[in-house]
């Protein structure tokens, strides 16, 4: 790549946000309706069942996860009422559930969209098709948290709580995206196959998503410091079987080693058509490489590291499961307080913003 397509592609990379985005994501937590038992607005669940108003993160554990007699273990009800406006029309819209407990059914207007089976995982579907644009439309969600032989835990020493207790997120994207729907993930995936102290080299995995082709698409992977500085740049047209790969390399990183010094790069990665670009994914990533020894402990960056932390549920008294940003934050706030530099983050999966905070924080987690 010769010098003026690397300012070309830093160019690109460091444009802000003052044109509209490609990729729109809104949040879905406020305006829903919750009744504690199967029901759709064509009848299920009959005329007796009582809505109240929520908003999420919600939990229908929040009173009696501690009872004697043992928590509520069974159906619940989400419905909300949103419009799809005409900005909509020649767009996709995928709906985001950080997590539902333990199992989801989701309909858009009466009509069955999917389900997903596992209380602690993020899933996404696609809901374009069921959309009326210009008008209002229907989402109804039915948890149900009893227990079943197809979904893990069957047991533990921890509560399963029912119902949507983590963000859920409406993304608006071009024909051609970056996938959201590979394994809800954000698409892209990157590798750090090589670092220490005088070189970087990462693998780039991109998961694309296309209602018909990828002519005149690529794929720009972009390395910023954290002034905002692009150090590494690399460009990739070839799409394979809905995946764009690139390999990037970076002399002298500077490595993200704990609470000492928790330095993040912005990975950006930006979908291009004919010039164009058209979607956009910025991730936080650290730079670093580390080792367990059997009679030593653990290295982190060739030098020795006490672990010193412990073991967090997402679970808080009066909420159970259904935490805010703020309280994760609390959290952090006391690891911080009593000196730790290490998590566990027990039993399952927990919600995306603790590890993102970890890595702002400096912390090792397991």
């Amino acid at each position: 790549m010769n010098f003026k397509s690397i300012f070309a592609v830093a160019t690109l990379c460091l444009l802000s946000s003052a044109s509209l985005p490609a990729r729109e994501v809104e949040s879905f937590n406020e305006g829903w309706r919750f009744a504690p038992t199967r029901a759709v607005s064509s009848g299920w669940g009959g005329p007796r069942v009582s809505w109240k108003n929520v908003d999420l993160p919600h939990t229908w554990n929040a009173e009696d996860f501690m009872n004697d007699e043992g928590y509520r273990r069974g159906y619940g009800t989400y419905t909300k009422t949103f419009d799809a406006p005409d900005e909509y029309r020649g767009k996709r819209v995928f709906i985001k559930f950080e997590g539902a407990g333990s199992m989801a059914t989701v309909l858009v207007n009466n009509t069955l969209v999917g389900e997903h089976k596992g209380a602690y995982n993020t899933f996404t579907f696609e809901i374009t098709k069921y959309l009326r644009i210009g008008t209002t439309n229907t989402i109804t969600v039915i948890c149900n948290n009893e227990q079943r032989f197809d979904i893990a835990p069957q047991a533990g020493d921890f509560n399963v709580y029912g119902g949507l207790y983590r963000d859920v997120w409406i993304e608006v994207m071009e024909p051609q995206c970056i996938s959201p729907l590979h394994f809800s993930s954000n698409g892209v995936f990157i590798h750090q196959n090589l670092v220490n102290e005088k070189r970087a080299e990462l693998g780039v995995d991109v998961y694309l998503s296309t209602q018909s082709d990828y002519k005149d698409c690529e794929v720009v992977f972009c390395l910023e410091d954290a002034s905002g500085k692009v150090v590494a740049t690399k460009r990739s047209t070839l799409v394979n079987n809905d995946r764009a790969s690139c390999f990037v390399g970076l002399d002298n990183p500077h490595l993200w080693n704990g609470k000492d010094d928790p330095y993040l790069y912005n990975a950006v990665t930006v979908l291009m058509k004919n010039g164009k670009e058209i979607d956009r994914v910025e991730e936080k990533i650290g730079l670093r490489y580390f080792w367990v020894d059997p009679d030593k402990g653990f290295f982190l960056n060739g030098k020795h590291l006490k672990l010193q932390g412990v073991c967090r549920h997402q679970d808080w008294l009066q909420f159970a499961s259904a935490l805010t940003q703020e309280q994760h934050l609390a959290d952090y706030d006391f690891f911080d307080e009593i000196g730790a530099n290490a998590l566990r983050l027990a039993h399952y999966p927990q919600a995306k913003f603790m590890f993102q905070e970890a890595d702002k924080r400096g912390y090792i987690v397991w």
